[in-house]
């Protein structure tokens, strides 16, 4: 039951979190993200808390800055009377408590001209292909944009959903209710990816077995990050279908889709294959989300999100961070053009 709670969401809010948050007078009380949240003792005693993420250099258009947890301690105390030894190993109750908990919210810090680049005249909840984003106001040259999880939570569990959802509802109502104060990054909160793509082993939708080796086949690998229940993903994949079957010989495209983490979640692996088929997207192979897969999925905020792959495995460029065809075609014979 816990296992399943830990795996709610979707992959934009697989970002772990990186940094707690022991500053400033209240629980709410944080400079270093330019804001004060209305977070109070007795919503960090229901179980929720907040932590920031170390922020991301090369995605500073899309800041991941604030994750909400919720630990859910019905859960816990179930877990711990099952397993008695926990109340003596303090490392065991850690564990079982982690087990217990997952994400409950978001906030993002967006720059205003990419915010307005990427809104354009539409909004951020269709830029972001999350349907409940939602702005929450702007602060010194950053736009701040709430992620409501509350209608994007499952469990199998009725009771440990109808507790999770109202923290998660709880969290946007936090985020909602936001003030802004003066905005003060730290030199070391920042943090670099690595170019290297992770190093993975997963199947595709087709049952193929799939390794990192599949980099080497090629100059340029496009990997387009996607998922069931986001619209943008799922209309742009004709397009792309037809890309793959106009790509130079050395250019290849392969789908990584974000909330299919094993083969064994059928309606999911069923929805994503049914998708494929349904846009042509099957001409083309779209890979589990193994483990192997979390490094590079906490650094995506939002899907469709595509990333550039060398021969060697190397993350080439910036990351394309919505749908936008032309802007991957443009990115590929660019860099082909230069070598």
């Amino acid at each position: 039951m816990h296992n399943r709670f830990v795996c709610l969401l979707l992959a934009l809010c697989l970002l772990l979190p990186l940094a707690a948050v022991a500053e400033g007078a209240s629980p709410g009380d944080l400079p270093r993200r330019g804001i004060i949240l209305p977070l109070t003792q007795a919503d960090m005693d229901s179980g929720l808390s907040i932590e920031l993420t170390t922020l991301n250099t090369t995605m500073d258009a899309h800041m991941p800055a604030i994750d909400f947890l919720y630990t859910d301690a019905q859960l816990v105390s179930d877990l711990m009377a099952q397993q008695p030894a926990a109340a003596e190993d303090p490392v065991l109750a850690e564990q079982l408590r982690k087990a217990c908990s997952g994400p409950a919210g978001q906030l993002l810090l967006i720059r205003k001209d990419a915010y307005e680049q990427m809104t354009g005249d539409g909004t951020i909840a269709d830029a972001l292909g999350v349907p409940t984003a939602f702005l929450i106001g702007e602060n010194e040259g950053y736009v701040y944009v709430g992620l409501d999880y509350s209608t994007l939570l499952s469990s199998s569990d009725t009771e440990l959903l109808a507790r999770a959802t109202a923290a998660a509802a709880r969290a946007a109502e936090i985020m909602a209710g936001a003030e802004f104060q003066p905005l003060v990054f730290d030199a070391d909160e920042f943090y670099k990816p690595q170019g290297q793509f992770p190093a993975f082993t997963t199947t595709d939708l087709e049952g193929n077995t799939v390794t990192e080796a599949i980099f080497a086949d090629k100059a340029l690998t496009v990997v387009n990050v996607w998922g069931t229940f986001c619209g943008p993903c799922i209309e742009e994949m004709d397009e792309l279908a037809a890309w793959s079957q106009s790509m130079p010989e050395n250019v290849q495209l392969i789908g990584l889709v974000s909330d299919l983490y094993s083969p064994e979640d059928t309606d999911t692996f069923e929805t994503a294959v049914a998708i494929c088929q349904a846009t042509g997207a099957n001409v083309y192979p779209s890979l589990v989300a193994s483990d192997d897969f979390t490094p590079l999925l906490s650094q995506v905020v939002g899907v469709p999100t595509t990333f550039f792959v060398n021969a060697d495995g190397e993350i080439i460029g910036e990351p394309i961070v919505g749908a936008n065809v032309p802007g991957c075609m443009a990115f590929v014979e660019e860099y082909l053009n230069a070598q």
